[in-house]
């Protein structure tokens, strides 16, 4: 669909006021995240939602309404909830580590910093702050995996999960040339069960058919682009990286960029970049917080069958492992038609399945 067909950035966010705060510099650089807050007067302290974009880890940014879900902002308002939205670095001006290393810093920023910057800069419709025990996490694509590393690093502070078609499966041969594999630290592979797909899709409306389960077989189609992009695109903007080594990127507007997410993602070079640190591979986490008995949030991830992108079969596999490691931890997949990002306009008030979806996560996140 094109990007002309979506709302304007005033139009799409119009529910809320948006207040920019930079909560960490790096080399002079300002990260900034947005904190966005219902323009309705409040009834007690807010819940939070903290939303992470996508874009590759290579693009995108805070507030970009194409890739911003309308449906995320409506489940925000029905819930009197503030939203904050965070820029991050990006590959492959940063690593993996850098990037996480900035998703502490947000939650640092947020633990010790949100309510009295709330007050302050709203204090007629927020007089009342926030509630830093009603948090969930929320993200799309490389977004879900920042939600997802985010309940890795404060598990007890975040009450639900919802991950949109997310990259969590890196090590696989998808995102990482030749494979990385989950192994455990002694070299073996972890006994990760098949699991009845009927369970983990039982929300109303889901599909578990067998679409996309092959979608690394010809990636000339990803996303219908019809050809191969040369992987000399990649190469190009690394070798730009290195000869600017005190350049910061943290935000990137769309469709900027765009050859290099494809490219990276056709040539099987995201691990390559990100880094080949266990702590940036969630299916290897798992098995180190399943041993260590750390019990994780609820988490429900929707996800596309005909995804090329981001191969569903990453999402049905982390599923299989969030079972085998989190026994007791509840978890949902949910399964419908469509390529990466086709719930871009999906609206509670015609999508059944979605307004189950985000009523399930609720129920978690504020109860």
């Amino acid at each position: 669909m094109p990007l002309t067909t979506f709302p304007s950035e005033e139009e799409h966010f119009k529910g809320f006021k948006i207040f920019d705060v930079t909560y960490k510099v790096v080399k002079s650089h300002a990260i900034q995240t947005s904190v966005l807050v219902p323009r309705n007067a409040c009834k007690g302290p807010r819940p939070v939602i903290v939303r992470f974009h996508g874009g590759g880890l290579v693009a995108g940014t805070r507030l970009h309404a194409p890739w911003f879900p309308a449906y995320l902002l409506k489940h925000a308002l029905s819930h009197d909830a503030i939203i904050v939205s965070p820029d991050y670095r990006l590959l492959p001006e940063a690593c993996g580590l850098d990037i996480l290393s900035d998703i502490a810093s947000l939650w640092k920023w947020l633990s010790t910093s949100l309510h009295g910057y709330v007050l302050h800069r709203d204090p007629i419709y927020s007089s009342c702050g926030v509630n830093l025990k009603r948090i969930m996490v929320s993200g799309e694509s490389a977004g879900g995996w920042l939600a997802l590393q985010s309940a890795f690093m404060h598990p007890d502070q975040i009450k639900a999960i919802l991950a949109i078609f997310p990259m969590l499966d890196l090590g696989d041969e998808h995102y990482t040339h030749g494979g990385r594999g989950s192994h455990t630290k002694n070299g073996t592979t972890p006994n990760v069960n098949p699991t009845n797909e009927a369970e983990t899709s039982s929300l109303a409306g889901a599909t578990t058919n067998g679409h996309g389960d092959d979608t690394r077989a010809d990636k000339s189609q990803m996303i219908g682009l019809g050809t191969l992009l040369d992987t000399a695109i990649v190469d190009e903007y690394i070798q730009s990286a290195q000869q600017n080594p005190e350049r910061v990127t943290s935000s990137i507007t769309p469709p900027e960029r765009m050859d290099f997410s494809i490219a990276l993602f056709q040539h099987s070079r995201v691990g390559e970049l990100l880094g080949p640190e266990r702590a940036l591979y969630p299916v290897e986490l798992l098995e180190d917080l399943g041993r260590a008995e750390v019990r994780l949030p609820p988490l429900l991830i929707v996800h596309g069958t005909d995804d090329t992108v981001v191969p569903v079969e990453g999402s049905k596999r982390f599923v299989r492992a969030w079972e085998t490691w989190q026994r007791g931890s509840a978890v949902r997949l949910v399964l419908r038609p469509g390529e990466h990002g086709f719930e871009a306009r999906a609206s509670t008030d015609d999508e059944g399945w979605l307004r189950e979806a985000l009523g399930w996560v609720a129920d978690r996140w504020l109860n």
